[in-house]
């Protein structure tokens, strides 16, 4: 599998895919053994994502099916269907990146109101490994891709890294620290990785 390598400085990896290539971010003190490591674990998931967004003939917008169909320039969302020029892929990647900066920050504020939390930053990320990361600097990231899911899913994504404010790990006190803000979460947790299958397959 073919990939790019962008040395940062960051204390985990991070797969991306932008204009149809994939793109690791990595720490400095990273060997590159590590990161084929890393690339060969997830490769039959980042196949998956490319060639879904190679064939972009539907798009997932909040858990609906669109059709996407052809327009002479740029792009366009109508409620019902995507228009596309032959640039399906960027334009999607745009469409979902745009929905996901107005429809996130305001729906992390509520919850983070709610739940007596707070936050740093919110950043929109091309991360196709993960859907969502917390920094130790108390950083919330979201991948656009987020916005293909059901809001019932993009909830459940949104206070699972909420609680990582209180425990940055998945250690036991984590897990009900999720059931207490999501009682269901275990159900949630299991449509998350269907509906994933899903729309990447």
């Amino acid at each position: 599998m073919e990939y790019s390598v962008v040395r940062q400085r960051r204390k985990s990896l991070v797969a991306t895919i932008k204009d149809g290539k994939i793109i690791v971010k990595a720490p400095y003190f990273v060997s590159k053994s590590i990161i084929e490591v890393f690339v060969q674990k997830h490769a039959v998931f980042l196949e998956e994502r490319l060639q879904a967004l190679q064939n972009c003939n539907t798009l997932y917008y909040l858990g609906e099916a669109l059709g996407v169909q052809e327009c002479q320039e740029g792009w366009r969302f109508d409620g019902k269907e995507f228009l596309s020029d032959k640039n399906r892929q960027v334009n999607i990647e745009e469409f979902l990146r745009q929905k996901a900066k107005e429809y996130i920050p305001k729906r992390l504020e509520q919850f983070a109101k709610q739940f007596g939390e707070e936050y740093k930053r919110v950043t929109i990320t091309r991360a196709c490994t993960r859907w969502g990361s917390c920094s130790s600097k108390r950083s919330l990231n979201f991948s656009y891709r987020v916005m293909m899911l059901p809001p019932r899913l993009i909830d459940y994504i949104i206070i699972h890294e909420l609680c990582h404010l209180t425990h940055m790990n998945h250690s036991r006190d984590f897990w009900r620290l999720v059931e207490r803000r999501c009682p269901d979460y275990k159900i949630r947790e299991k449509e998350l990785r269907e509906f994933a299958k899903k729309i990447f397959s």
